[in-house]
C-alpha cells in the first residue's frame, strides 16, 4: 500500500505519454491487451533464468516494469479518451489478475524460485485482489487497503529479480542459509533460500494478510450497516 500514496505523482509523469496515446476510444483496451503480452514475456524471461544464464532476469524485470506501466496507463487513457466504462474496468481486472499469475508464475518455475512458494504467492495476489473487489460487490467500495497493494507488488517484482542479478553477477552466492533453527521445518519448506524465493514467500505470507485486513474491514463495514439500518428513527 506504500506505493498507492505516490499514485498522483506517477500519474503526472505519465501525462505526457497519455496525451500521446489518447487518440480514440479503443486504445485503453489495446492497452490492456498488450499489457497482457508483456507479462507473458516477462514470465517467459524469469522461467529460463538461472545462475548461468541471470541476464534473464533483468530482461524479465524490463517487461515487468513496462506491464506495470501500462496497468495505470490503460485507464488514464480510457479517462481521457472519455472511453472509461464498466466493460472496460471488467477487462482490466481480469487481465491484471492474468498477469499476476504470469509473473508469479515465471518467477517461481526460475531456478531461484519455489513451486511451493509460488502457489502460496499466487493464493495470497489472488485473495488479495478478491477481497477487494467482494467489497465493491457488496456495495462498500473497491478496497485498495492493506499492506501490499498491486502497486507495491509489481515493484516488487522489478526491483527483487534485478537484486537477485546483481548478487550473481558481482559473485555473491545465489543463495543463503535458512534464517532458523535446523530441523524446526521440513525439508521441503526450508531450502536455502534466494531473493527471489524470499519474494515469492513475502508475497504469499503478506498477501494473506492483506485479504484478512480487507475482509475485516468489510465485515465491520457491514455489520454497521446493518446496525443502523435496525436502529429505530428518531
Amino acid at each position: 500500500m506504500v506505493l498507492n500514496n505516490f499514485r498522483a505523482r506517477g500519474e503526472r509523469w505519465l501525462a505526457p505519454v497519455v496525451d500521446r496515446l489518447a487518440t480514440g476510444p479503443r486504445v485503453a483496451d489495446r492497452l490492456t491487451w498488450t499489457s497482457l503480452a508483456v507479462a507473458a514475456a516477462a514470465a517467459a524471461s524469469f522461467a529460463v533464468a538461472s545462475p548461468s544464464h541471470p541476464w534473464w532476469l533483468l530482461v524479465g524485470a524490463a517487461f515487468a516494469f513496462v506491464n506495470a506501466a501500462l496497468d495505470g496507463l490503460d485507464g488514464m487513457v480510457a479517462r481521457k479518451t472519455g472511453s472509461a466504462s464498466p466493460a472496460g474496468d471488467f477487462l482490466d481486472h481480469v487481465i491484471d489478475r492474468y498477469c499476476d499469475m504470469l509473473l508469479i508464475s515465471g518467477l517461481a518455475l526460475s531456478a531461484f524460485g519455489d513451486l511451493l512458494w509460488g502457489l502460496l504467492a499466487v493464493t495470497g495476489v489472488f485473495l488479495t485482489s478478491y477481497l477487494g473487489t467482494q467489497a465493491a460487490a457488496v456495495g462498500l467500495g473497491r478496497d485498495y487497503g492493506g499492506w501490499l497493494g498491486r502497486a507495491d507488488r509489481l515493484a516488487l517484482l522489478v526491483a527483487v529479480p534485478t537484486a537477485q542479478l546483481l548478487i550473481v553477477v558481482l559473485g555473491g552466492p545465489v543463495a543463503f542459509a535458512w534464517p532458523v533453527t535446523p530441523g524446526l521445518l521440513p525439508a521441503p519448506l526450508a531450502p536455502d533460500i534466494t531473493l527471489v524465493g524470499g519474494l515469492l514467500l513475502f508475497l504469499g505470507i503478506v498477501g494473506h494478510i492483506t485479504a484478512l485486513q480487507r475482509f475485516a474491514r468489510a465485515r465491520r463495514a457491514l455489520a454497521a450497516r446493518a446496525a443502523e439500518a435496525k436502529a429505530p428513527e428518531p
